[in-house]
């Protein structure tokens, strides 16, 4: 019998998805009241964005395959949903919303500690996505106002490569890899992820935490957490410049920081949320 409603949107917990697949910036892992006949199976935690890697509500996700195909999902405001049902590699979702290009995905690969499986869908505009990947030199500068920051925080200058990603059911042309050369960085918090839908590109700096931590010298660091939103005129522009919103952290330890961005226990931590940072990218 094919059942129809497969539906359950979320309420939010702290905590964070990692089955196996790409798991998109800052989603949290969802719980849910299921109904009560709903069958047993395999457990979907699904999420759905633009190409400028924000969440997509009212996003309609079909069943295409199996026992439920047919069956009928709904994104919510977080771009999220969930379902348990016979699903598996072979099962193909649709995910369609106006004024977006209608995709079909399929699950991430199984994780022997999961509890599920993760389902992230990108849905691309019909514009052609503006190119920005190359290399770049990367500014990150900060509010005028934030004057309680050190004098060699406030304004940052890097090397910095764009690249398309091999990203599971979204265009490589349009979800790309920002990294920071260096080896100043803390290990995987050397970068920020690029979304690009038409001629509007968007930098993400944040995952769980800062995706950007430098250590500026013995026991300092100073975090970036944010994003950047850009309209680029045409491919192979020379200078891309956004308002940065978001915190740059600065914190002195009396120790290495180790393996994880902590400032617990500092001693001193000064950090700054704005609006008003810039980013500034310039091609090399």
């Amino acid at each position: 019998m094919k059942i129809t409603h497969v539906m359950v949107l979320v309420v939010l917990a702290a905590g964070s998805i990692d089955c196996g697949g790409s798991t998109p910036k800052g989603l949290s892992s969802p719980t849910a009241v299921f109904p009560v006949n709903q069958p047993a199976g395999t457990l979907v935690y699904g999420y759905v964005a633009d190409t400028l890697l924000r969440p997509l509500a009212s996003v309609t996700v079909e069943v295409l395959d199996g026992p439920q195909a047919g069956a009928v999902l709904t994104s919510s405001l977080t771009g999220q949903f969930q379902a348990i049902g016979p699903f598996d590699d072979a099962t193909r979702f649709r995910a369609s919303k106006p004024q977006f290009v209608t995709a079909t995905a399929t699950l991430a690969p199984k994780c022997p500690l999961c509890n599920g499986r993760l389902l992230t869908i990108y849905l691309a505009v019909a514009a052609a996505p503006v190119s920005v990947a190359g290399d770049y030199t990367l500014t990150l500068t900060a509010d005028a106002k934030c004057t309680d920051l050190p004098d060699d925080v406030r304004s940052r200058t890097f090397a910095a490569t764009i690249v398309p990603t091999a990203i599971r059911n979204g265009p490589a042309d349009s979800v790309l890899r920002g990294t920071v050369s260096g080896d100043s960085f803390m290990p995987f918090l050397n970068g920020f992820d690029v979304g690009v839908a038409g001629n509007d590109v968007g930098f993400e700096f944040r995952g769980e935490g800062p995706s950007l931590v430098e250590k500026l010298g013995a026991n300092r660091y100073v975090a970036f957490e944010g994003r950047a939103d850009a309209q680029v005129a045409a491919a192979g522009v020379s200078t891309i410049t956004a308002p940065f919103d978001g915190a740059i952290v600065y914190c002195e330890l009396k120790g290495d920081m180790g393996a994880y961005y902590n400032c617990a226990g500092a001693i001193a931590v000064t950090g700054c949320s704005s609006t008003n940072h810039q980013l500034t990218l310039s091609r090399r």
